[in-house]
């Protein structure tokens, strides 16, 4: 699990707990070459971490996409399978927690792949398309939009997720990712403009900035230095 932070006035008990703690073990490496001096302290504790249920998403969704993310899909994939009344409840607390890890999701910046698969950005959009959460999959957008952290490997989940839009704001966030990103990644830009031009009717993705010529290659497209033939 991630880190987890934690206000040590509010949520420590006792307070100041962890002030003057001796340390469990210490090491010291004399200066060689030039390289200065070097004093290590090691600090070992075990903590007991209380929340209120009412609570748990949300904390859940502050250790990182590492947890909530498997956490999540098992939540939908429950819902997916269960049956009458059993799925109501599975699907509300699959919402809850979406909406948790969206209000942590980073403005700024990008988590990048985990592990083999997907982009984290790309795994999240594709568990909001089967919870069709449109409103959730806006927000995220608008996360990646505003922080230019679109990932080469989200670029099929994005155009996917923004194919569920109204048109005038698919094309308005794809625009945006698009502009974001290019200064930090023209590959992924590439993938998914080729994503929405394979996808996309025309009359979608010619608001994009089209060629009159009859080329299906979006004038942006050389603006964002992708050579990949169409």
């Amino acid at each position: 699990m991630a880190a987890i932070p934690v206000e040590e006035e509010d949520e420590l008990s006792p307070p100041g707990g962890l002030e003057e703690t001796a340390p469990d073990e210490e090491s010291f490496q004399e200066a060689t070459g030039n390289a200065g001096a070097s004093f290590e302290r090691s600090y070992r504790r075990a903590a007991l971490v209380l929340w209120p249920r009412a609570n748990f998403f949300s904390v859940l969704s502050q250790g990182g996409p590492g947890v909530s993310l498997p956490y999540l899909e098992t939540l939908v994939g429950q819902w997916e399978e269960a049956e009458g009344e059993a799925a109501a409840p599975l699907f509300g607390k699959a919402r809850d927690l979406a909406s948790a890890m969206l209000t942590d999701w980073p403005a700024r910046g990008w988590y990048g792949r985990w592990g083999d698969r997907e982009g984290v950005h790309g795994w999240l959009l594709k568990l909001l398309l089967r919870l069709g959460d449109t409103v959730g999959i806006s927000a995220l957008l608008e996360r990646i939009a505003d922080g230019g952290g679109l990932d080469a490997q989200d670029a099929a989940a994005v155009a996917a997720a923004a194919h569920v839009l109204e048109a005038d704001m698919a094309t308005a966030l794809i625009g945006r990712i698009v502009a974001g990103t290019v200064a930090r990644s023209r590959d992924a830009c590439c993938a998914l403009l080729w994503c929405v031009v394979t996808s996309f009717p025309p009359e979608i993705y010619g608001r994009l900035g089209a060629n009159r010529s009859g080329s299906r290659r979006p004038v942006g497209w050389a603006g964002a230095g992708c050579a990949a033939p169409l």
